[in-house]
């Protein structure tokens, strides 16, 4: 694991595999965890050149994506680790801390409000 996992988004990367190989296509995923499909898809082209060989035979319309050898191996070596790779979104999709949220004094326009001068 350590090729991918290694690498700049390499637990991320290494988790979205996870969870997409447990669907029959990219696509597939992709729509129900509200990624876009080619952005899934070169993310597993990246963990394939980390590991130096295919991960899966991508599915299309009438058959579902299958694991190659290798990637039965990343799974079973990844998968007792899946809850410590990281947010499944990244950072840029983590939640926001709520603002504060209570009475403010409105803003004399007069004067400068960041002072926190009382008039």
């Amino acid at each position: 694991m350590r090729p991918a996992a290694g690498t700049y988004g390499g637990q991320r990367r290494l988790r979205r595999f996870l969870e997409a190989v447990r669907y029959p296509t990219v696509t597939a995923f992709a729509r129900d965890a509200g990624l876009d499909p080619s952005t899934v898809t070169l993310q597993i082209v990246r963990l394939e050149r980390d590991f130096d060989g295919q991960l899966l035979v991508r599915g299309g319309n009438k058959h579902a994506m299958q694991l190659t050898r290798l990637g039965k191996r990343v799974v079973a070596a990844a998968q007792p680790y899946a809850d410590q790779l990281g947010d499944f979104h990244g950072p840029r999709h983590k939640p926001k801390a709520p603002s504060p949220v209570g009475p403010t004094a409105p803003c004399d326009t007069s004067r400068a409000c960041a002072g926190g001068e009382s008039g």
